[in-house]
């Protein structure tokens, strides 16, 4: 709802947060394989904060959100276990959403390495590719997005 005019000096902020909440099933469990079938919800927020301090320090704010069902699947297939334990394996999942007049994309491909920590607890690092893209088919809402690129996660397993 704030205009700007040309050359005044602008700032702006863009802040996402996507979140996933869901079960996951076991449908294929053997030695050295796993498929597993999941659904969830998927929540994404965004904002944008644009400000002008030459301007009697004027900021406008664009907040809004999305709601989406998720269902995928991920396929984790070992590869070679060490003499101590450890194992690495293929850790790949994909997933749809869809609803709340949006859809989306949640791709994965990426290694493990699990590390057992004595008691039945295990450690985790786990690395590779992800895609998500996510469009909402509604006109005022201007923050379809595509993030794409390696990422790490590190965990545990109690």
């Amino acid at each position: 709802p704030q205009l700007f005019n040309w050359g005044n000096p602008i700032t702006s902020r863009w802040q996402h947060g996507y979140y996933q909440v869901g079960l996951m099933y076991d449908a294929i469990r053997t030695c050295n394989t796993m498929l597993s079938v999941y659904g969830g919800w998927a929540h994404t927020d965004d904002r944008v904060d644009v400000g002008c301090s030459w301007c009697g320090w004027q900021a406008s704010t664009l907040s809004k959100s999305t709601d989406n069902v998720s269902v995928g699947l991920e396929l984790q297939k070992c590869v070679v276990t060490t003499s101590t334990g450890g194992t690495f394996s293929l850790d790949n999942r994909a997933a749809a959403m869809f609803m709340d007049n949006s859809t989306g994309w949640d791709v994965q491909l990426g290694g493990r390495y699990t590390i057992p920590m004595n008691y039945g607890r295990w450690g985790y690092l786990k690395g590779g590719y992800r895609y998500i893209n996510n469009n909402k088919n509604q006109n005022d809402y201007a923050l379809n997005y595509t993030i794409d690129g390696g990422f790490a996660e590190l965990g545990f397993i109690f």
